[in-house]
């Protein structure tokens, strides 16, 4: 469904997307791809109700450090921002290391 040619009008302008490849990834290592990288990269996606924590080497997941945080930044646990923070890092610090590259998108990311 989404290959091929999109035309579609956004703010009164007409546009052609054209389409010509098409891979799923886990929603959390998304932000890898804005800024690829052979290093090793953490990636923490603050969700609405989950946040993602991934681990990426050279664009491959590395499974064994990538995991869920069952709260997110519409949860209870969260409404206060740095208790959500202390809990990011309480559950990070277990697999990884201070020194690593973060990234850190979704939708508390800039706060």
């Amino acid at each position: 469904m989404l290959l091929g040619s999109h035309d579609l009008t956004l703010n009164g302008v007409k546009k052609t997307i054209k389409i010509n490849r098409v891979e799923v990834a886990a929603e959390g290592g998304a932000a890898f791809w804005s800024n690829p990288q052979t290093v090793l990269v953490r990636i923490i996606d603050a969700g609405s109700a989950t946040i993602n924590c991934a681990s990426l080497v050279d664009g491959k997941y590395i499974d064994k450090d990538s995991f869920t945080i069952n709260f997110g930044c519409n949860t209870t646990k969260s409404n206060d921002l740095y208790a959500m923070v202390r809990g990011i890092v309480a559950q990070t610090s277990k697999k990884w290391s201070p020194s690593d590259t973060v990234l850190v998108m979704g939708g508390a990311a800039e706060r």
